[in-house]
This record gives C-alpha cells, structure tokens and sequence, in this order.
C-alpha cells in the first residue's frame, strides 16, 4: 500500500513539472546532429528511462554474484536466553 500512495505521489509531482515546462523548449546537438525544440520534460523523462535500463546490467551482475554466493548474509545472534528484544539493536554474526 506504501509503494502504491508513493508512486502516486511521484506521479503527482511529475505532472506537476509537466505542466510547468510545457512552454520550455531546447535543443540537443550530439556530434553532427541537432534535434531542435524538445521539451524539457521529455529531455527529463527520456533520461530518466536512460538511467533505469543502464543500471540493468548492475542489478543482474549483483544477483548472480548473491547466487554464486549462495546468499551468504549476515544471520542477527541469539539473545542471552530470557531477554526481550524487538530486533532494533540486534548484532549480526560475520563468518
């Protein structure tokens, strides 16, 4: 539910600088070509995408390394036997 109201919330806002930069215009030139009058907010969003697709090879290479691993994550410590813990100040183990 959390994930859900904020993604509406970054929807929200990205509309929100939609409509105030709808008037913006501006020119992309790479080496020879120029693309001219873009809006600013497709420049934005087109980047944005651009970022997210880059950081696919990232997060692949992260989870083969956890696969090859076998997901070695650090396990918390049992407590003294008796005591109340609510997991907040727990210490972990590193092997």
């Amino acid at each position: 539910m959390l994930r859900l109201i904020g993604f509406i919330v970054f929807l929200a806002i990205f509309l929100v600088f939609i409509l105030s930069n709808l008037g913006n215009k501006c020119d992309i030139a790479f080496i020879q070509w120029t693309l001219r009058d873009i809006p600013v907010y497709i420049i934005v969003f087109g980047t944005f995408i651009f970022g997210m697709i880059s950081s696919i090879p990232v997060m692949i290479s992260i989870s083969l390394k956890k696969k090859k691993l076998g997901d070695k994550s650090p396990k918390p410590k049992k407590g003294k036997k008796g005591a109340e813990s609510d997991g907040a100040l727990d210490t972990y183990e590193v092997r």
